[in-house]
């Protein structure tokens, strides 16, 4: 129960993080939309993409632009009706989002530890403590980032993952125990989602992918590394995943926003300098990494586990890992993500090396006595107690000046609204603020949420040294 007690203060904590997150820059031009991300709206499945050859922004992405605009739309609107302020409304449908991803992940993560086992208090306690903390906002974030300081990032990143990572929990859960039948509601469920995710956020396909040949390997080539039982209703759904996937992927190359490119010798040279970044940067991963080898030593000493199952959970994950960095170049590059890799073109590494750890932590605890379970206790503490203290001291004024801007907008009854450009409300620097483009998604997203009439129109002013 103490352990409970701990998981609900760090989803707490995290949930007042949450809500002091900033509304960014990329929100009004989704929410807005800018007038180039109509087209996305417009051609969900990219047809006019092929038949056309037209390249457009955001081309295989419509999921996640609709519903950045039905949840900062509609769902906005139904908060609202509860919350009477409006500014307070609009932090409200943030902190919402990615409090309910936060959570899914602890129970995500439980039911990945415990596979098929039904549910109890004593078990989901450690898993729940650990993956809550692993969830990282302080100086870790840029190793171990999760959910984005961003709350449109969160909902090409985060939110599609772990949308990812609940319809696989059945290929997991039939893996290494007699398949279960899947009940008829969650087939529909995945052969919907399918296509909805294939055309959301840019992790999804590659992780899809990767997946989808390392599972079909493991049925139809068994090898001394794993070897999967056969489901054929599983593998029906694999296969009709991965169709919609490779076909999102075309249908990707055709996002003019991945435009700039760099020779592929120097994309894996940037590679390299990013990945030793993300190691090397702050101890996150010298931690977790031992920790992990201290892990794989005990259960493999004390025979905790199978070594037939560990060799091949290992030989999954790592296989995983490894290929994906180093498909990784070839994608798009982005100006904004100098070396191809950081906390969140990596998230698919990061879950699948927390997985490892979770698992192998989890059967530790349940399988060592003891003076060694004692001490592998204190060394489980001393991890949750060093990611606890990392985040001790999260950001808790982040949106108070984007706050008094909109209440400053709020109050104001004149036609032309000015607002001193002292923070980035709905901005990513002062360069928006010249771009008409972005001011008209600004006054679009304003007028949604009720901030101004249809008559009124926000505008930035500069410090006379920012001129």
């Amino acid at each position: 129960m103490l352990l409970l007690l701990f998981v609900a203060i760090d989803f707490v904590a995290s949930n007042y993080h949450y809500s002091n997150l900033p509304v960014d820059g990329d929100l009004p031009r989704v929410v807005g939309p800018f007038k180039w991300y109509e087209k996305v709206l417009q051609d969900p499945i990219g047809i006019d993409a092929i038949s056309k050859n037209e390249h457009y922004p955001a081309a295989g992405r419509y999921s996640c632009h609709q519903f950045a605009r039905w949840w900062y739309g509609p769902v906005y609107k139904l908060i609202h009706t509860i919350v009477s302020n409006p500014v307070q409304s609009l932090y409200v449908t943030t902190t919402l989002l990615v409090g309910f991803i936060h959570l899914s992940f602890i129970v995500l993560a439980f039911f990945y530890v415990k596979a098929s086992d039904k549910f109890s208090i004593q078990h989901f306690a450690p898993i729940a403590l650990l993956s809550s903390v692993f969830i990282q906002y302080g100086p870790f974030y840029d190793c171990i980032g999760f959910i984005d300081r961003s709350p449109l990032f969160v909902i090409f990143y985060a939110l599609p993952v772990t949308v990812l990572l609940f319809y696989f929990l059945p290929f997991w859960q039939n893996t290494f125990k007699q398949p279960n039948k899947i009940p008829i509601v969650q087939h529909l469920l995945m052969f919907i989602l399918a296509p909805i995710l294939s055309f959301s956020g840019p992790l999804i396909q590659p992780i899809v992918l990767l997946v989808g040949v390392l599972y079909i390997v493991g049925v139809y080539a068994p090898n001394s590394f794993y070897n999967i039982k056969k489901n054929k209703a599983l593998l029906s759904h694999l296969v009709f995943f991965m169709l919609w996937c490779i076909y999102a992927f075309v249908i990707s190359r055709y996002n003019s926003e991945s435009s700039i490119d760099k020779a592929l010798i120097t994309k894996y040279s940037l590679l390299a300098k990013g990945l030793f970044r993300i190691v090397s940067l702050e101890k996150a991963w010298p931690v977790l990494l031992g920790l992990l080898s201290i892990n794989t030593a005990l259960l493999i000493k004390k025979s905790v586990l199978p070594v037939k199952k560990i060799k091949a959970i290992y030989s999954f994950v790592l296989t995983f890992c490894v290929a994906y960095i180093l498909l990784l170049p070839l994608g798009g590059y982005r100006v904004y993500r100098e070396y191809i890799i950081r906390y969140d073109t990596f998230i698919p590494v990061s879950l699948m090396m927390l997985f490892l750890i979770l698992y192998t932590t989890y059967h530790l605890l349940q399988g060592l006595n003891g003076k060694l379970y004692l001490g592998y206790t204190v060394v489980f503490l001393i991890v949750i107690s060093l990611f606890t203290m990392a985040d001790s001291d999260m950001e808790t004024t982040a949106n108070y000046c984007q706050q008094g801007a909109l209440y400053e907008i709020i109050k104001s009854d004149e036609a032309q609204i000015p607002i001193e450009f002292k923070c980035n409300l709905l901005t990513w620097s002062e360069a928006d603020v010249y771009d008409e483009e972005h001011m008209k998604g600004i006054n679009r997203c304003l007028r949604r949420w009720g901030f101004i009439s249809s008559e009124q129109t926000v505008y930035f002013t500069l410090p006379e040294s920012s001129q």
